[in-house]
């Protein structure tokens, strides 16, 4: 497949040669390209020209205070007055930290700091930010310099004006000095880091001249400011010969109407400009191509897909290319882009190591999977990678590995996922999950304009099936209860964000802790006397059903295991029984949930618990051990031999066996799976195995087993799936929860149970223990009487 110079990757570039470049900097670059390209809007000689002039201001006026090569800091919205005097300052042999203007001063002030930056250049609209980082600096040396003082206002129209300066300090650049500077947004520490961009990195390691660029090629739009990916984009362009054009976040907001504004702009002047029919000669020269590349963070692809007008998808369909990357679009907005016509390729990279990998593929072969990056070479990214259960070498951007929370328990998760996929629902502008230090986690959600009068119930109801999907879909650790769900009011600007949309998550958490402690401390504080006594058992069944979505009614002397209590959802139960108990009760046990195991032995303990009285397990362990001796202890109808009988009769055993095999998702039950269906001896296995349904269930077998490094459930990563039928099956229900021509037919086609399922659960009681293994074991058993059963039951 033939790569153009919007996706073409690093390791791409550098196979094709874009290693060999003829100039050793930036300065050089300018100076080649404004000589070979003479068009566009702004030109690469009026590039030249334009940071010549102001370079050579910059040394006549401040070339005492900036003598010999230093950093300097640059704090400017993105614009043409930033392009020039970024490129006059490396021009002048400096390396230039380039600050987003949504940092506080603190952060400038670390920033400045960590590079041993004694200037800051500043727009005139941030001068306020620029005196309150002097003050905040540690040291007073801290310069603070306006653009104004160093930006002719006649600049662009002296543009055009070739510029020979012949005071300028002749610094020897090399490809391995650092030409600026970006930063990272400080998303998870609070306080941003800088990133050093080499010369070579920046410009001489790019592709040059390939397909995309020249006069028949095509031009980028970027909505990136210029302080994070927008110069990427630009010298990715440029490089190759062809226009970048900038979004002016200097003079309007992002919006949809905006964006599709600019590219209009942008087609009226490729129009304007395109050369007449049967032209030749120079009568192209001034010539700019149309916009075919879209270059994005995720929010901006989510304005665009949100606008009701349709121009925003419309200007996404014309693209011959629409890169997004800097974070992860919710799966539903790119899938639904997609379907739409739009060629979406999810871009992946960082500041530190530059493009590296691509989602670019066959898009006029079907190829939908937009978010699986395809083999570009190896790279060790500490990103959390997500393989395509089918095509080899393609991988799926999860999170940040260092965006975790921690819960209480050790268990950790990345909320920034859920989050996505939460705020793709139009009611929601924003969300904030937390959890940090917690035994489960809660989100704050921000409504959005169109759900701003809905009560908070409404809110929570409107969005309650969205939240069960994704628990569901989600590690048990990391479900959400409805009780922990917390509407917030209407606010734009109610949760900081980076440049690339990112929530910045440590002042978040700073600004909303009190909240965050409210939540936690509600559910767990109560006087007693709100709910009366007869009122108790349906207190805890409305709270049990609250924290496990499950549909039926939940019955008091129903086995809440059975019903899906996990460990998990012990904790938040705990924490809401509290509220039936008098302040000055004692803590509730950290088992009580474990320990009575039913709806009715909770009700009677709390009972005795809020009226002072000791509670006595009523059920004897000794005896009820017995009795499931009792109860399940006949083994009448297997014989010594492992054979069954039927009637009285022997059964005889067929050439190759037929396995049904429980526990498949298992750390043994995957390797026994894998066994088998490598085994000659095997013609057919039954996995039973649970899950929402049957595809939930094939998908915990499939993961089950790459976790453990074996062969995915895909027919071409092993001859042996072949074999392989995965049942969605729940172990405790009559029939191991199979409809009843399936329970049938396994049970006559069956040779051998290899009982391997276990709840792994040692807080778990005998009496709940029960259902869902022993009753189990006995279910599997049952078989025996209608089909020549060779039965091993195993532990793991």
């Amino acid at each position: 497949m033939d790569t153009n110079y919007f996706v073409c990757t690093l390791g791409q570039a550098a196979s094709l040669g874009g290693g060999k470049s003829s100039f050793n900097n930036i300065n050089e670059f300018l100076d080649l390209q404004a000589q070979s390209l003479k068009r566009w809007n702004i030109t690469f000689s009026e590039l030249r020209n334009g940071s010549l002039l102001v370079a050579d201001i910059i040394n006549r006026k401040l070339g005492e205070h900036l003598n010999g090569r230093q950093t300097v800091g640059l704090l400017s919205p993105s614009s043409p007055t930033f392009v020039f005097i970024w490129l006059a300052l490396i021009r002048l042999g400096h390396s230039v930290l380039l600050v987003a203007p949504q940092c506080q001063p603190p952060a400038i002030a670390h920033l400045l700091r960590l590079c041993s930056a004694s200037t800051l250049f500043h727009d005139l609209s941030l001068e306020t930010l620029a005196a309150k980082t002097a003050k905040t600096a540690e040291t007073s040396t801290l310069s603070t310099i306006s653009l104004s003082s160093v930006i002719p206002t006649d600049l662009f129209s002296s543009l055009k004006t070739p510029i020979q300066p012949s005071t300028l300090p002749a610094h020897p650049i090399q490809q391995t000095d650092i030409a600026f500077l970006f930063h990272t947004s400080g998303t998870s520490s609070g306080l941003p880091k800088p990133i050093p961009q080499t010369h070579r990195g920046a410009a001489c390691a790019l592709p040059q001249a390939l397909p995309g660029a020249g006069r028949d090629g095509a031009a980028t739009f970027t909505t990136t400011p210029l302080y994070h990916g927008g110069i990427a984009d630009c010298f990715r362009a440029w490089t190759s010969g062809a226009p970048a054009w900038l979004f002016p976040a200097h003079a309007l907001p992002v919006t949809a109407a905006n964006v599709c504004a600019c590219l209009d702009a942008a087609a009226l002047e490729s129009a304007i400009s395109s050369p007449s029919k049967g032209s030749g000669g120079d009568d192209d020269s001034g010539y700019c191509p149309p916009v075919r590349y879209f270059s994005c963070v995720p929010y901006v692809l989510q304005l665009l897909d949100a606008d009701a007008s349709g121009a925003g998808l419309a200007r996404l369909r014309g693209m011959a290319l629409v890169g997004v990357g800097g974070a992860a679009l919710p799966a539903d907005v790119g899938d639904r882009l997609v379907e739409r016509g739009v060629r979406l390729v999810s871009r992946y990279g960082s500041a530190e190591c530059g493009f590296l990998m691509s989602s670019h593929r066959e898009y006029d072969k079907g190829d939908r999977e937009w978010q699986y990056l395809r083999e570009a070479g190896s790279f060790a990214t500490a990103d959390l990678m997500i393989p395509h259960p089918t095509i080899p070498d393609a991988w799926k951007y999860h999170s940040r590995a260092d965006a975790q929370l921690t819960l209480i328990t050790g268990k950790k998760f990345d909320p920034s996922p859920l989050e996505s996929a939460m705020t793709a629902s139009p009611l929601l502008d924003d969300v904030l999950i937390f959890g940090n230090g917690r035994p489960f986690p809660g989100a704050l959600l921000f409504r959005s304009e169109s759900s701003a009068v809905m009560s908070d119930e409404e809110l929570i109801d409107a969005v309650k099936s969205l939240v069960e999907k994704l628990n569901e879909e989600s590690q048990q650790h990391a479900r959400i209860p409805r009780n922990m769900l917390v509407p917030m009011a209407h606010d734009p600007g109610a949760l900081e964000k980076s440049s690339k949309g990112t929530v910045m998550r440590g002042k978040a958490e700073e600004k909303y802790a009190d909240l965050v402690e409210s939540s936690y401390s509600k559910l767990s504080v109560g006087d007693g006397s709100m709910i009366p006594d007869e009122d108790v058992a349906g207190f805890i069944v409305g709270l049990i059903e609250s924290v496990v979505s499950k549909p039926g009614k939940l019955g008091e002397d129903d086995d809440l295991f059975s019903y899906g209590v996990d460990s998990v959802a012990c904790m938040q139960i705990r924490y809401g029984l509290n509220q039936l108990l008098p302040k000055s009760s004692s803590e509730l046990p950290l088992s009580v949930v474990e320990d009575c195991g039913t709806v009715q032995r909770l009700s009677s303990f709390m009972l005795k618990l809020r009226h002072g009285e000791s509670y006595e397990e009523s059920e004897d362990e000794l005896e009820l051990v017995l009795s499931l001796v009792e109860k399940y202890g006949n083994f009448d109808g297997i014989r010594q031999d492992g054979s069954t009988t039927t009637n009285g009769a022997v059964n005889g055993q067929g050439n190759r066996d037929v396995v049904v095999l429980t526990g498949a998702t298992g750390a043994l039950g995957a390797h026994i799976l894998h066994l088998y269906r490598a085994s000659n001896q095997t013609s057919k296995i039954y996995c039973l195995a649970r899950g929402s349904d049957a595809h939930a269930a094939r998908e915990r077998v499939d993961k089950a087993l790459t976790e453990k490094r074996l062969p995915g459930l895909t027919a071409s990563e092993h001859a042996g799936n072949s074999k392989i039928v995965v049942l969605q099956s729940q172990l405790g229900e009559a029939n191991l929860g199979l409809t009843d021509e399936t329970y049938a037919r396994i049970a006559a086609e069956t040779t051998v149970v290899m009982h391997i399922a276990w709840s792994v659960n040692f807080r778990m009681r005998l009496r709940s223990f029960e259902k869902d293994n022993i009753a189990g074991e006995q279910a599997s058993k049952q078989q025996k009487h209608t089909s020549p059963v060779k039965e091993k039951s195993r532990r793991s």
